[in-house]
């Protein structure tokens, strides 16, 4: 309880806190993946934050792997526009693994992500998609073709 009380001091930018979370994720990884989580779920912006963290202490395959699809596509996305990671090869990789939850989710962040206000800006978060990672999304995406059930298909043909 003392790490959970603690951890977001340490995920906000400063000197020390590379060496802190090394060490916690050493310890204890779903904690630190818990916090990372709940970091982003306070303000997407942080993505950006937790990218850096996730680049210090070198666990972003880990990190991309072992949270859920909101947090991870999210991640990704901003990975992707860093030129961290190749996008298309991580979209692709964890389709052929989970499909139908992987399409599910990926079409609800991009509904999410593509909604703007009056003002032009995005309704959810603060950190809109590119164009070349909102094509990436719908190039691999377009890749499921007729392969998915009922609702899930209706849906994937209404936003492609």
């Amino acid at each position: 309880e003392v790490y959970g009380a603690l951890l977001p001091i340490f995920l906000a930018p400063d000197v020390n806190s590379s060496v802190v979370l090394g060490r916690l994720w050493s310890s204890n990884q779903g904690l630190v993946l818990e916090a990372l989580v709940e970091y982003y779920t306070q303000d997407p912006a942080h993505a950006l934050r937790i990218l850096e963290i996730c680049q210090n202490l070198q666990i972003l395959g880990t990190v991309l792997d072992s949270t859920p699809y909101p947090f991870s596509l999210e991640l990704a996305a901003v990975a992707s526009r860093h030129e961290v990671i190749n996008l298309e090869k991580w979209l692709t990789d964890h389709l052929a693994r989970d499909s139908v939850m992987f399409v599910q989710a990926s079409l609800r962040f991009l509904d999410a992500k593509t909604q703007v206000g009056l003002d032009g800006q995005p309704l959810v978060g603060k950190l809109p998609l590119g164009q070349e990672t909102l094509r990436t999304f719908l190039r691999v995406l377009q890749q499921t073709g007729g392969a998915l059930p009922g609702e899930l298909g209706a849906e994937h043909q209404k936003v492609l």
